[in-house]
């Protein structure tokens, strides 16, 4: 993310901030985003409310944990209202740890990117690019940051695919040329420390390059990936089992790997999920994924199902989730849902199950 351009262009957008935690909100404030941290009991939420902090654009940022407990005020950069969307100009935010997190916001015609060694209490950017696509993919994992830009002509033609890594802090960052097709459809990105899988789906077929350097040699080879376009989000819980939330269009299909990404197969949810269901994938470790089709979906019967590596599932539980913004399992029995219940924006709700996800309450 890029800082304003002037002193005052600053203050303008710090003062469009209050932050306090979900019990102090604001009356009517909604929770819009939830971050998961992996392998934690945290997590880290951002409510919404459009009064309440002397403006029309107010956020709150906490992190609360899992099962509950006090939650803790967090800070975040210097956000401002764009589009009406509830989170303004942010455009995605990732923790890796309790203590560090990413955060990429759009400022004029570059994204940014901000990061957090202390848990939220400050961060600082730390770079910034003009691709014409949005900065994704982006992923991060413990030791390594890693994105991809491109430069794109308005026939959709793409060439000048760069790689760009970091270590944990990303201070210093290192850019390489990547071989990618030209008519590439998408980029699909996955890591975990230095091994790095970078998907690319040209008119011959979908390829993989994989390195086990942090991108710094390639080998690659072409997967059997179930016929969709490329540009899944691969989530590795080791370097053999990884989890992937592939775009299909105006559908999403969720897949996984047991051997590196050479061979995957299709998780059976009954089919595609159209991107309106309100689906999500939420890996919790190599053996367990949990699935949300949809309320929309699944109308009268159990929408969250468990997922395991052969790609069977399990049906858990019913969220009826309209549109759901964020699911966080942080082991078998407890986890996180960031939930509209209706078409309305103004039905969210966080809700919390002690279950396995067999019924959800408020998040309290």
């Amino acid at each position: 993310m890029r800082f304003f351009r002037t002193f005052f262009g600053a203050l303008i957008a710090l003062s469009l901030l209050t932050l306090a935690s979900p019990a102090d909100s604001a009356t009517g404030a909604i929770p819009v985003l939830l971050a998961s941290v992996p392998h934690s009991k945290f997590a880290y939420v951002i409510e919404s409310a459009s009064s309440g902090c002397g403006h029309t654009f107010c956020l709150w940022f906490s992190r609360i944990s899992d099962p509950p407990a006090p939650s803790s005020d967090r800070k975040l950069p210097p956000l401002h209202p764009l589009g009406g969307q509830p989170t303004g100009n942010l455009e995605s935010l990732q923790f890796t740890s309790p203590d560090d997190g990413y955060l990429w916001a759009k400022e004029g015609r570059v994204s940014a990117l901000y990061v957090t060694t202390d848990g939220a209490h400050s961060w600082h950017r730390t770079v910034a690019t003009s691709s014409l696509l949005p900065v994704h993919p982006f992923t991060a994992t413990q030791g390594h940051l890693y994105f991809v830009t491109e430069t794109c002509s308005g026939m959709g033609i793409c060439r000048n695919f760069r790689l760009h890594s970091a270590g944990v802090s990303g201070t210093i960052w290192t850019s390489r040329s990547l071989s990618l097709s030209p008519d590439t459809s998408g980029v699909g990105l996955g890591a975990i420390g230095s091994d790095l899988w970078i998907e690319e789906g040209p008119i011959t077929g979908t390829r993989v390059l994989f390195s086990r350097n942090a991108g710094r040699t390639f080998i690659q080879w072409t997967p059997n990936i179930y016929g969709v376009p490329t540009g899944c989000i691969m989530t590795a819980s080791t370097t053999s089992n990884i989890w992937a939330e592939c775009p299909t269009g105006m559908n999403f299909l969720y897949e996984v790997s047991v051997d590196g990404g050479h061979h995957w197969r299709a998780i059976d949810t009954g089919g595609f999920i159209p991107t309106t269901a309100g689906g999500a994938l939420d890996p919790l470790n190599a053996h367990i994924a949990f699935v949300d089709v949809g309320a929309n979906a699944m109308p009268r019967s159990a929408d969250l199902l468990r997922a395991s590596p052969d790609g069977a599932t399990v049906k858990v539980g019913r969220l009826g989730c309209s549109i759901l913004l964020g699911l966080d399992f942080v082991d078998t029995t407890h986890g996180l849902a960031d939930c509209q219940q209706t078409p309305q924006a103004n039905s969210t709700v966080l809700l919390m199950t002690s279950n396995g996800g067999r019924t959800w309450i408020p998040f309290h």
